[in-house]
């Protein structure tokens, strides 16, 4: 029953620290601009794919982020992983979804 409950304690103390943010990613389209503080793991559907994205900046609070962008929406489609920075694009970039890892 010790071991047991000191497993349990253990997971609560573990469980805020995995569902923190993992770094903060803005992003600028030809007709808008926002922030999304990703969470390791989880895909992120943005609104409009047809818009082309101009630039994407990456600023990691967990060292080794990367970011992997698709081209449709639910994390399919082609893809571009990104590493922390700033992303300018000169040709036309479409992005419809996004997962970040650490």
């Amino acid at each position: 029953m010790k071991f047991s409950l000191a497993l349990v304690s253990l997971g609560l103390c573990i469980a805020p620290a995995i569902a923190q943010s993992i770094g903060q990613v803005h992003i600028i389209t030809e007709n808008d601009a926002w922030d999304e503080s990703p969470l390791s793991g989880e895909c992120y559907t943005f609104g409009n794919s047809n818009v082309p994205v101009k630039e994407i900046d990456i600023k990691e609070e967990t060292p080794h982020v990367r970011c992997i962008f698709f081209a449709e929406g639910d994390c399919q489609g082609a893809s571009l992983t990104l590493k922390d920075g700033d992303h300018k694009f000169r040709r036309r970039f479409y992005a419809g979804s996004m997962k970040c890892l650490a």
